[in-house]
Order: C-alpha cells, then sequence, then structure tokens
C-alpha cells in the first residue's frame, strides 16, 4: 500500500508540475498610443469598405517584430484578420501569447519568434476561452444539406461558411530609435 501511495503522489506531482508549466493566454492592454491609433485607423477603414468586417466579423492581428535594424526601437505588423485560422484549432502554434479589444473588436497579439525560442504549450481552459471570444467575430455555426452518396443527403453540422482572407492588407510600423516613426503598406 505504501509503494501505491509514493507512485500515485509521483503521477499526480508529475501532472501538476507539467500542469504548472503550461502558459495562459493573456488578455492585456496595449499600451502604445500609436498602435492602439493604428488599430482604430484599420478597424474604420475596414468597417467602411468591407461588408464582411461591417457585419461584425473579423479583427485585428498585431504582431510584435523583432526589429530588422539598430536604428529601429520597436517595430511591428498589423493585419485584419478573420480568424478562420485559428477557429476550432488545438495546435498551440496557433494561438497568440496575449489579447485585447480595441474599438469592439478583438486583438489577436503574438509575439515574433516566440515558438523558435521556446515550446509554448497553453492551458485547455485559456485556448477555449480564448475560441469563446473568437467565436463572437465569426460567423455563427449553421446547419446544412449536403448531397451524399447514392442520392441521399447528409447534414454538415458546425459550418461556418467559406473562410476569407486579407490579401496585402497589412501595414508595417516602424518606431525608430530617433522618434520618427514610418507606417508602410506591407505585402505580405
Amino acid at each position: 500500500m505504501k509503494i501505491f501511495c509514493f507512485f500515485a503522489f509521483l503521477m499526480l506531482s508529475q501532472i501538476f508540475y507539467s500542469q504548472s508549466k503550461k502558459l495562459l493566454i493573456q488578455e492585456i492592454t496595449i499600451s502604445d498610443t500609436l498602435v492602439v491609433k493604428q488599430i482604430k485607423e484599420m478597424v474604420e477603414h475596414y468597417s467602411q469598405t468591407d461588408s464582411l468586417f461591417r457585419s461584425g466579423l473579423g479583427g485585428i492581428s498585431l504582431t510584435i517584430k523583432k526589429p530588422i535594424n539598430d536604428s529601429i526601437l520597436r517595430q511591428y505588423y498589423l493585419t485584419p484578420d478573420s480568424f478562420y485560422a485559428i477557429a476550432g484549432k488545438d495546435d498551440d502554434d496557433y494561438y497568440p501569447r496575449y489579447f485585447d479589444y480595441i474599438s469592439n473588436r478583438l486583438i489577436l497579439i503574438y509575439i515574433e519568434g516566440l515558438e523558435n525560442v521556446f515550446k509554448v504549450d497553453y492551458t485547455k481552459k485559456s485556448k477555449r476561452n480564448l475560441q469563446k471570444r473568437i467565436d463572437n467575430f465569426l460567423e455563427k455555426k449553421k446547419k446544412i444539406a449536403l448531397p451524399g452518396s447514392t442520392n441521399s443527403i447528409s447534414i454538415a453540422k458546425n459550418f461556418r461558411g467559406n473562410p476569407y482572407t486579407y490579401m496585402n492588407s497589412g501595414v508595417d510600423i516602424f518606431i525608430y530609435q530617433n522618434g520618427s516613426i514610418k507606417s508602410l503598406k506591407s505585402q505580405h
């Protein structure tokens, strides 16, 4: 019995230890006023020019990038995002480290190269929490009838429609050591 208790203790210790190394996807407040201003402008632009965005679908992805040279203090990449790439995924590589809300839109915040430095594992609970938040910016799930084999009909549940992307819509933001700022339409 003592041996069983000892092994049970070891197994539980290992489970709790491995769980403690998992990260939470955290809600934060973006404090860089330039980035907040750029996000608000992007939300406004796509709310006027894109019918899906105007109807409340999608949000913004912000990537904090490693500066490309020593004269750059900070570098960011902003892009409108339909969130289809992350919807329903369990793989931690799809998930951002942080998120925020600006102009009633979900902002996913990625840190470039984080996954290259360490193996990032997020808790299942924090991934489910973020998925619920993302669901608010996706088309509502619906059932549709699809033609099946041999004249039968199958029902597809949780169908969201066709995923869409925003091609060449991003903006690279460079904040230089001397205080100057440059925003460039990206070709990503």
